[in-house]
């Protein structure tokens, strides 16, 4: 499925509490997951979140399907872009498909939300050179279980620091009306089809633009407005209980 569509289709209103890892599939890469990656998500004390592999699916047997739904819904993103080589291939290269997952990430994603891995020094791609890459020594395991279960701790410190600063921004774009939509809607989706009045429209386009809602396409053609992650935790601010949308 074409990401856009994808993104559309099968946003989450609340990110789930797993890492999505991206890596190589191959065999000689599959020990930094088993004994360095998934350990150092396993030992983490500040919150308990899920490892997740993308050869490892979970919908329906759909591999690029689980990895634009990890890329999208997942609480953070790893990507280990070390070279890699083949018997096919004289020269070592960095793997295109993790590449392209991590460019995914970027263009959805916040970039507190990815902790991006190389056991090199070289030179990386000229369009993320400008953005933080952390090295590690596979070799020393135990030093970089430590090292990876520290990133991801910090990475969570650093999400929840800009959500707050995201959430208190939001709070003070509001004006009234768009207040009074959100004490009355509590949390539900509703379907475009329900908002006859003008006035409303004028509410629902600015909270779009503040990323508080966002507009699921269906495939036959219907749409529905649900809240974000950050739309639910900016109602959560003002002491209203924002009810699960399973009870709209």
């Amino acid at each position: 499925m074409y990401p856009q569509d994808f993104k559309s289709q099968y946003r989450f209103s609340k990110l789930e509490d797993r890492v999505f890892v991206g890596m190589w599939f191959g065999s000689a890469h599959r020990q930094r997951y088993d004994h360095i990656i998934k350990p150092a998500i396993e030992n983490m004390t500040s919150r308990r979140l899920i490892p997740y592999r993308v050869d490892q699916p979970t919908v329906g047997g759909s591999i690029p399907l689980d990895i634009q739904e990890g890329i999208l819904n997942y609480r953070v993103l790893i990507f280990e872009i070390s070279f890699i080589s083949s018997k096919w291939f004289r020269q070592r290269y960095r793997n295109a498909n993790v590449m392209y997952e991590l460019g995914l990430a970027h263009a959805w994603r916040l970039k507190e939300e990815i902790i991006v891995l190389r056991d090199d020094g070289e030179n990386l791609p000229f369009d993320i050179e400008s953005y933080r890459v952390h090295r590690y020594k596979p070799c020393e395991v135990q030093n970089s279980v430590t090292q990876i279960t520290l990133l991801l701790d910090n990475t969570l410190r650093e999400v929840d620091r800009r959500k707050s600063q995201t959430v208190q921004r939001a709070r003070e774009s509001l004006d009234a009306k768009s207040l009074d939509f959100i004490t009355q809607n509590r949390g539900h989706y509703f379907s475009e089809a329900a908002v006859r009045d003008i006035e409303l429209r004028f509410t629902i386009t600015r909270l779009l633009d503040l990323g508080l809602l966002w507009l699921h396409s269906s495939n036959d053609g219907r749409y529905a407005y649900h809240w974000t992650e950050l739309g639910r935790d900016v109602i959560i601010s003002f002491g209203i209980a924002a009810e699960d949308e399973s009870q709209s």
